[in-house]
């Protein structure tokens, strides 16, 4: 279910459709986490249950901001007129030819949240310093295939969707935040180390 979710996301070509698939990859890591995780030397499996949690609190929080990131995209596609009925639209090729050509005009201040939300959600999903805290408990509760699955399939889907859908959905606002991401980027690499 996971790797198909996964494969979901990776081909989505609809904001809303990314979105459920990016949050529905939750449920079965969490069971896999909480319900079969091996446990961290050899507990009865109280840690696997609290890394479990702790999974999927901070991805759905993080999931929560996205949400409301998703729906003002909307909001502004609906203002532009963009879609078939010129009411809004979801369709992610239709946003980013309307943000190329200038048609999708966003507000600066309104654009840096919209791409704070989407990028908090793909920073924590990745996992960015300081928003991995929940990474080290649950690869160590998972079995050490639910770590890898975790590790090599779930962990690229917020590097991917930060490359697919915050720059060039927000391309100013990426430009804006490029270097506090590039921090936080040599940061996670050097504490990984």
């Amino acid at each position: 279910a996971t790797q198909g979710l996964a494969l979901v996301a990776f081909t989505s070509l609809d904001v809303l459709l990314f979105y459920v698939a990016f949050e529905a990859m939750l449920i079965p890591l969490y069971f896999l986490i909480g319900g079969f995780g091996t446990g961290a030397f050899g507990d009865s499996g109280a840690d696997r249950a609290q890394a479990a949690v702790r999974f999927l609190l901070y991805n759905l929080l993080g999931g929560l901001v996205m949400l409301a990131a998703v729906l003002g995209l909307y909001m502004y596609t609906a203002r532009a007129g963009l879609g078939p009925d010129g009411r809004g639209t979801f369709d992610y090729r239709l946003i980013t030819d309307a943000v190329a050509d200038g048609r999708l005009q966003i507000p600066p201040g309104a654009m840096l949240l919209l791409f704070a939300g989407f990028t908090l959600a793909f920073a924590i999903k990745a996992p960015l310093w300081p928003f991995h805290t929940w990474l080290p408990g649950a690869a160590v509760a998972a079995t050490p295939a639910s770590a890898v699955l975790m590790m090599a399939v779930v962990d690229k889907v917020g590097t991917f969707a930060m490359l697919r859908y915050s720059l060039p959905l927000f391309p100013e606002a990426a430009a804006t935040a490029a270097p506090v991401m590039v921090t936080l980027a040599v940061i996670s690499i050097v504490y990984g180390g």
